[in-house]
């Protein structure tokens, strides 16, 4: 009988992992740059921060020297949020515009 962590582990196995090109800040403020294997932008950005730096932005490596941005991933162009949370995204940008 196969148990609930079993099914956990099983999946966390089989979830595809991707290269990102990162550029982040330290906290005097240098610039840093280099490459991290993860399943999402979102883990690259927490294991940075865990390594106390700041995210500036967090690319997706295609393998083909192009990069998609993580506001394309965001939208749904690399696989990112359900319409509902576009929606939600665009809605919170929209009022941070007319501040």
């Amino acid at each position: 009988m196969i148990s609930g962590s079993d099914v956990v582990t099983q999946a966390a196995q089989k979830s595809e992992t991707q290269t990102f090109n990162y550029v982040a800040r330290d906290a005097s403020g240098a610039r840093k740059t280099g490459q991290l294997v993860a399943p999402s932008s979102r883990v690259v950005s927490e294991r940075l921060r865990a390594d106390g730096l700041f995210p500036v932005e967090v690319n997706v490596d295609d393998g083909t020297g192009g990069q998609a941005s993580t506001l394309d991933m965001l939208l749904g162009r690399g696989g990112g949020l359900s319409q509902r949370k576009q929606s939600e995204l665009v809605g919170r940008l929209a009022t941070l515009t007319e501040r």
